[in-house]
């Protein structure tokens, strides 16, 4: 069955949507995955974050180190290099989604 003309319509904006939507989030996630370093947050630092800093949002630095991995995947697939998946990116996400 071909599709008619409204519905291509519809599917290419819902399409440009989405695209618009992810490029919105590999910006937000290299501006985090930067700021991460830059703030020197990471736990060899002199003033980590911690979990008594993570608690009110309801998540452990596990999920804090999960969350800021996953924004580096994002960046290095839009810089082009490869990307490692982990399930335990699904599950970081859903707790940070349900803070």
């Amino acid at each position: 069955m071909a599709d008619t003309a409204a519905q291509k319509k519809e599917f290419l904006d819902q399409l440009k949507s989405t695209m618009t939507t992810i490029g919105i989030l590999v910006d937000r996630a290299n501006l985090m995955a930067t700021a991460f370093v830059d703030r020197e947050y990471d736990a060899a630092a002199a003033d980590p974050i911690t979990d008594a800093d993570l608690s009110p949002y309801g998540v452990v630095t596990y999920d804090l180190g999960t969350a800021i991995n996953l924004c580096q995947q994002i960046e290095n697939l839009d810089l082009g290099t490869a990307t490692i998946a982990s399930p335990a990116y699904k599950v970081s996400l859903n707790k940070w989604r349900a803070v």
